[in-house]
């Protein structure tokens, strides 16, 4: 695009600049006119996304009036040809472009604890002059707020779930081993087998390598493997849901390995009967230091998302140095279908089915267009993220061969993977260390939790009653305030020493979302406001302890028995 750049004096002393015909300020007074306009675009504690800095009287005029809980990002594809004009906004994160690449770096922070709180608009004319380049914004940015939708959803839809199978698990990973022993292991090709409808098509070819690769099956994609006839090497699974335990229920796998987060239903343990595998996944970073405590051994921490493909992928990077492919990993709904056959979800979509899923089109493997949905999409961003997380030391391809576009990714056929990557039969054995089960030390450790637990309990039963005892509607007493600050340090101090961060997660986003500042807020307002953010904080994470003291106590039983 061919651009006339023009520094014009306006009538008021300042300078506009006129761009192939179009103005980006006020030919009269541009200082007052990105004032206004800052006033009718502030949000109080939202992320704000400009679209165009031109001179950088709007970026200026926002950041003079932007709270502590506000944040600015500018877009401007102009950033480099516009440098010696404008004026001085060091203050600000000017970008020339935002992409699935770069959007963590610059928003993911501001975007933690699932905000949704977004604003985006346009300088004047910038949508004119770059139509595309908005459009595009605007799309990633709608993607985003989704994906975190759909994430946060999820948390709130298995957080008393995932804290029962995390107690349950512990139980588990103290005869198991943590799959730190496993860490570069191998130095072979790896496939990671995903459930996509694409993945029947390489079924022979993987038939025919299978002592020459560690083959990897994703989930409930083990019941398609096994169909053919097909042990894959390693079984991963993370999802906490009764759906996936009925994928594995029936089946008695003598050779796979599990390799399990601690967020995993805890009852598909019981269908592998060879040595297991335990981590620990994103979602309990925080409790890392206290299971490694529990368990008396180190846990590396996997990194994923919203599928369990990703999880392998990321397993397989850890466990290998070898190259490592994809397939069946769609994240699409290829020839309408939802999985491959034999998988118990496998189904034809109709017109409803996609009106219910809200599917949309995206870019290919082949570069055509294919049908996906947010869910699926969530899961492509994690993959093309973890890509830059991983740094692995060898290839990665995509050999679907069907489904999205994965970012990232070198994409191949699978018969070409296999004729460069793929070579002689491989040793798979593995060399488990002589680890002593220290069950008395570990039920002792449990009961601590329990104590713990009994603390917490009492602590937050103690502020419930502080705030019913203070009678002023107005202001807490200096007494109700010592007392109410010594019940945060101490179950500040005591949450340290249990795991409950995943049962915890969706009363942070809703203490954070529902009790935000107002605009000119009275005296008693402020109060009321703290008054009762104070009094659901310690109600529900008081809930949360009893079940979390419950499930704890069953595990109690359970050994002792």
């Amino acid at each position: 695009m061919n651009l006339e750049i023009e520094n014009i004096k306006t009538k008021t002393n300042g300078f506009t600049l006129r761009i192939n015909e179009y103005f980006l300020h006020s030919k009269y007074n541009p200082v007052k006119e990105a004032e206004q306009l800052a006033i009718n675009h502030f949000k109080k504690n939202h992320i704000h996304i400009l679209f165009g800095n031109g001179l950088g009287y709007i970026t200026e005029a926002l950041l003079s009036i932007m709270d502590a809980k506000s944040t600015l990002l500018v877009v401007d594809p102009l950033v480099d040809e516009l440098y010696k004009y404008s004026k001085n906004t060091n203050k600000a994160t000017i970008i020339k472009q935002l992409t699935n690449e770069n959007f963590g770096t610059y928003l993911g922070a501001s975007l933690d604890n699932y905000n949704r709180n977004v604003t985006i608009f346009s300088s004047p004319n910038y949508d004119k002059l770059f139509p595309k380049e908005y459009k595009e914004l605007l799309k990633l940015v709608k993607n985003k707020l989704n994906l975190n939708i759909i994430n946060e959803n999820t948390v709130r839809f298995f957080a008393d779930t995932w804290q029962k199978n995390y107690i349950n698990n512990l139980f588990l990973a103290q005869k198991d081993y943590s799959v730190k022993i496993l860490n570069k292991k191998f130095n072979c090709p790896v496939i990671i087998a995903s459930g996509g409808p694409s993945l029947t098509k390489q079924i022979p070819m993987l038939k025919e390598k299978l002592e020459n690769v560690l083959l990897i099956a994703a989930g409930s994609t083990v019941n398609t493997l096994l169909s053919h006839g097909i042990e894959p090497d390693f079984v991963i699974s993370v999802d906490g849901g009764i759906e996936n335990y009925n994928h594995f229920q029936e089946l008695k796998l003598k050779k796979p390995h599990l390799i399990y987060s601690m967020t995993n239903h805890y009852k598909i343990r019981d269908s592998f009967h060879s040595k297991c595998f335990f981590f620990v996944s994103n979602e309990f970073v925080n409790s890392k230091d206290n299971i490694e405590y529990t368990l008396n051994r180190e846990v590396p921490i996997i990194f994923g998302g919203g599928s369990v493909a990703n999880y392998a992928f990321s397993i397989a990077s850890y466990i290998s140095n070898g190259p490592i492919a994809l397939i069946g990993q769609d994240l699409a709904y290829t020839s309408n279908k939802t999985h491959a056959e034999h998988n118990k979800h496998y189904k034809i979509i109709d017109d409803q089915y996609r009106e219910e899923r809200g599917m949309f089109y995206v870019k290919g493997y082949n570069n055509e267009d294919v049908l996906t949905d947010y869910a699926f999409l969530s899961m492509k961003d994690t993959f093309e993220r973890l890509v830059s997380i991983v740094k692995h030391e060898n290839s990665i391809y995509n050999c679907t061969e069907g489904g999205v576009f994965i970012e990232g990714f070198k994409h191949d056929t699978f018969s070409n993977f296999c004729r460069i990557h793929v070579g002689n039969k491989i040793k798979k054995d593995i060399l488990f260390p002589n680890e002593i089960n220290d069950y008395n030390g570990f039920t002792e450790k449990i009961k601590e939790e329990m104590t713990n637990y009994n603390k917490i309990i009492s602590f937050l039963n103690l502020g419930l009653q502080e705030l019913n005892n203070n009678k002023n509607n107005v202001a807490f007493s200096n007494n109700s305030l010592r007392k109410l600050k010594n019940v945060d340090e101490e179950i500040g101090r005591l949450f340290s020493k249990v795991s409950m961060s995943t049962i915890i997660n969706p009363i942070t986003i809703d203490i954070l979302k529902k009790f935000q500042e107002k605009e000119g807020e009275t005296t008693s307002e402020t109060f009321n406001r703290i008054y009762s953010q104070n009094k659901e904080l310690y109600s529900r994470l008081l809930e949360a302890a009893i079940i979390s003291k419950k499930y704890t106590e069953n595990l109690v039983k359970k050994i002792e028995s």
